[in-house]
């Protein structure tokens, strides 16, 4: 699927596990405060929900997380037409930046460096094709 032309991910923040406090963030949320307090308390902070992972469509949007092992939820937001895989890459690449360490406000910065890097239709294309080509090298292993 080609990403020509269309936006990649809008929004991503941190929170603590268990909490609808956000540690750090970057993207444009305007519009979806609501949802996004919503998607925390319902979805991701769900005592019923024991996944460490996940992703829903809401609208014209795709609301995906991880949870960390370290009591952390990284959280994201991207047209519903983002492949879940290149949303997955990127959370991946939020947390090790965020264990990276260093303070708050140098985190921000990564992360904003990273939600640029998300938002090139050029780049998602290159994420999506190597994620594939990594998922048909699996699919030959698997096979062996």
């Amino acid at each position: 699927m080609s990403t020509e032309g269309q936006a990649g991910i809008t929004y991503a923040c941190v929170t603590a596990s268990m909490s609808t406090k956000v540690l750090a963030e970057a993207g444009n949320k305007s519009n979806l405060t609501r949802q996004l307090t919503g998607f925390i308390t319902g979805v991701v902070n769900n005592p019923n929900n024991p996944d460490e992972r996940g992703s829903f469509n809401q609208g014209p949007y795709s609301y995906s997380y991880m949870k960390t092992n370290d009591n952390f939820t990284f959280i994201s937001i991207a047209p519903k037409e983002v492949d879940t895989r290149v949303v997955m890459s990127f959370l991946q690449e939020m947390i090790r930046d965020f264990d990276y360490g260093g303070d708050g406000s140098a985190f921000t910065g990564r992360l904003n460096n990273l939600l640029v890097k998300y938002q090139n239709a050029q780049e998602m294309d290159q994420i999506a094709r190597i994620q594939r080509d990594l998922d048909i090298t699996k699919g030959k292993w698997d096979v062996l």
